[in-house]
């Protein structure tokens, strides 16, 4: 997207056999192969010369490439740069979110932080009207979620439901009921009521543990 809207872009990826490289450089894109964690990568790439850096790896590594960014701009105080983190913990999340105003400190830098588990669970929560309609709700019309697979956008759609449902039906007279299938959700779900310990108050977060890719699964008798 951002080739074919005449921006400059540099990648840069320490596997060189991944697949998608020769797809980066069919667009025009310059590659460096290292670790964008190396601060001389970083300065290979000319970070200092950027408007944007966006760093998708994993979560220690984007923290990692974000203090050695800020280090780079600390010498071009008259230069701007974006860094934005895909940042999964949310733990780590909160913890960064309130570092912002000090880490912008450095010259120019900037610091935004994304999710995309969470932006895409409050898309998809956006298409459930049941949960946004408001007003009192009896028993009978309390709506059962059933979420397949606790990974990370299934965990985010479970608090961006909850969440939700909280908004919506203040004060909570009956919870939202949220059945939850995974190989591992008994462990799953004491880890979400862990994280997030209001989660019960809004919802009633049924555990259950299914293989999806077995015959009792596919039969459906569960539901």
């Amino acid at each position: 997207s951002f080739r074919q809207a005449g921006e400059r872009v540099v990648v840069i990826e320490r596997d060189e056999a991944n697949g998608w490289l020769e797809p980066c450089r069919a667009y025009g894109a310059i590659i460096i192969i290292g670790n964008a964690a190396d601060a001389q990568i970083l300065k290979k790439a000319a970070t200092a010369k950027a408007r944007t850096l966006i760093a998708v790896c994993d979560d220690s590594t984007n923290t990692e490439i974000a203090l050695q960014a800020r280090q780079i701009m600390r010498d071009h105080p008259r230069r701007v740069l974006t860094c934005s983190l895909h940042i999964v913990d949310p733990q780590l999340y909160n913890l960064l979110r309130n570092q912002v105003l000090e880490m912008e400190g450095a010259g120019g830098f900037r610091l935004e932080l994304f999710n995309v588990y969470d932006r895409g669970a409050q898309l998809l929560v956006k298409e459930l009207p049941l949960l946004l309609d408001g007003g009192p709700v009896t028993a009978p019309a309390v709506p059962c979620l059933v979420v397949i697979g606790l990974g990370q956008l299934g965990q985010n759609l479970v608090v961006s439901a909850a969440r939700a449902w909280w908004e919506s039906n203040r004060p909570i007279t009956q919870r939202l009921r949220i059945l939850a299938v995974d190989r591992e959700a008994n462990w799953k779900t004491e880890v979400l009521h862990a994280r997030y310990p209001r989660l019960s108050q809004a919802c009633e977060l049924i555990p259950f543990e299914m293989d999806v890719r077995s015959p009792a699964f596919q039969r459906g008798d569960f539901l």
